[in-house]
């Protein structure tokens, strides 16, 4: 078999990916560029990145340390996203960073066109002295969230609204980051 680890693949997402991979039994085929799984219930197919496409540089968008980092209990951030994701799944949520604390406040009006609104706040330590903010699609969260379960702790990275919002974690060697672009408007 290929090892396909060393690829670089664009997945839809990865809470897809590790779906499809949980159900029993799994058919994997593939050709040159597209990825196969195949289950009793149905199929997903993940297109792989031609060699020849070069990944883009996004060093000029995202920078490699944020100014404000805090340590967050990923269970705690997860659970409270969770809990605000099933009121609005389509919605935006607006990240509110302080000093002890970090604010998430949900507005639905955008996507429902009625104004369904909620607010969960997750301890931090040490947070900026000045409060940071930046609104984020419930959606990518949770499923950026969802890469760094079982972790204990994430590492939250805001520096403006403009800015991307960077989610760290580590645990046995390994170093996962996801970058979330804010939202426009």
């Amino acid at each position: 078999g290929r090892d396909w680890s060393s690829d670089v693949c664009s997945f839809r997402s990865r809470a897809e990916f590790e779906r499809v991979l949980a159900q029993d039994p799994v058919l994997i085929s593939w050709d040159q560029h597209i990825v196969k799984f195949s289950t009793a219930t149905g199929f997903t197919t993940f297109k792989q990145m031609p060699e020849d496409m070069a990944i883009p540089d996004a060093s000029g968008v995202v920078k490699k340390d944020p100014v404000n980092l805090v340590e967050i209990d990923s269970a705690e951030f997860l659970q409270k996203v969770n809990r605000l994701a099933a009121v609005a799944p389509k919605s935006n949520l607006t990240l509110s960073l302080g000093h002890d604390c970090l604010t998430l406040v949900l507005d639905s009006s955008a996507h429902t066109g009625t104004a369904v609104q909620g607010e969960e706040d997750v301890a931090v330590n040490d947070g900026p002295t000045e409060q940071v903010t930046a609104k984020l699609s419930v959606r990518y969260l949770l499923d950026a969230l969802s890469a760094h379960k079982g972790d204990g702790t994430v590492e939250l990275g805001m520096s403006s609204s403009n800015d991307p919002v960077r989610l760290k974690s580590e645990k046995d060697d390994v170093t996962k980051v996801n970058i979330i672009m804010p939202v426009r408007g």
